[in-house]
């Protein structure tokens, strides 16, 4: 069962790693658990690890380009301390002078650890301008 304050906590989670990217705030990596996941759409985007996850976005980040993702759909399931998630919409590659928008797909896993929802699988792709 779905508690909605859970559901309105994981959205703010999600919502709070979108704020980050879009920032290019290098604190993002702080909010995956010590041996989370992220999977990209590339075959050498996989890092297993905190360490490994806090490289690949300092990777990205250097991008001369900001992106932001917008939903028009996100549903999510709670069960205790774990929360899964599936996101369809948008992201928009900006720089340069010029925005990209392609359609876009998320999917994690959070876990509750002491109130804070963290991640633990991230499976998305970079987008690219």
């Amino acid at each position: 069962m779905t508690d909605e304050r859970d559901q309105a906590a994981v959205r703010e989670a999600i919502a709070l790693m979108v704020r980050k990217r879009f920032d290019k705030d290098p604190s993002i990596a702080d909010d995956f658990e010590a041996d989370a996941v992220l999977i990209g759409s590339d075959s050498d985007e996989v890092a297993f690890g905190i360490e490994r996850i806090r490289a690949y976005y300092r990777y990205v980040m250097k991008r001369p380009y900001a992106v932001q993702l917008t939903w028009d759909r996100l549903e999510i399931s709670t069960e205790g301390d774990l929360a899964w998630f599936q996101a369809e919409g948008a992201a928009d590659a900006m720089g340069r002078g010029q925005t990209k928008r392609t359609r876009y797909r998320l999917s994690g896993l959070l876990a509750r650890r002491d109130g804070v929802w963290r991640w633990r699988l991230f499976h998305g792709s970079e987008p690219r301008l």
